[in-house]
């Protein structure tokens, strides 16, 4: 009778070690899958971040693409208002010819296309424009003279925008 209950510990004793080495076959398994599903985690995360950078490369290039437009169309609206202004000039070149007393029309601000404030309508006015306004009138012509440039250099800029004669 002791050798049967020898042979069921001894079956038991197979049976349990059978159990462990599966055991220990499926945590090595386990190991491995998750050593493997961590290395794709780690590719992935890698892919993400590739992306990431690329979609910041991408929305600093809109970036700069858009700043660009910007520029274009200021440029644009310069150029118009510059024209609007060689027209003005014309007519009132014409005007000026017909009629030396004639009200001038007054020409606009290269940056916003509103007329300029305080704009001479008279060569009489033209003549009696004093430092202050001769300065505003330039900035919105959009014209940079240097510093300490005389008055009547001033004046005679405003009368080329103002009139071709």
């Amino acid at each position: 009778m002791d050798e049967q209950p020898l042979a069921v510990k001894a079956a038991a004793l197979r049976h349990t070690r059978e159990t462990l080495e599966v055991q220990l076959l499926v945590a090595q398994g386990n190991h491995e899958i998750m050593n493997a599903i961590r290395g794709l985690q780690q590719q992935m995360d890698a892919r993400f971040q590739q992306m990431e950078a690329r979609f910041q490369q991408i929305d600093a290039r809109f970036q700069q693409i858009d700043a660009r437009f910007q520029q274009t169309n200021t440029r644009l609206k310069r150029l118009e208002n510059e024209s609007v202004n060689r027209e003005i000039s014309v007519m009132n070149a014409i005007l000026l010819k017909q009629q030396m007393d004639s009200r001038l029309q007054a020409l606009i601000n290269v940056h916003t296309g509103q007329e300029i404030p305080n704009f001479p309508h008279t060569i009489q006015d033209l003549l009696q424009l004093d430092e202050p306004t001769a300065d505003a009138i330039l900035i919105a012509l959009g014209l940079n003279l240097p510093p300490n440039t005389a008055l009547t250099v001033k004046r005679e800029s405003i009368r080329r925008r103002w009139m071709i004669v």
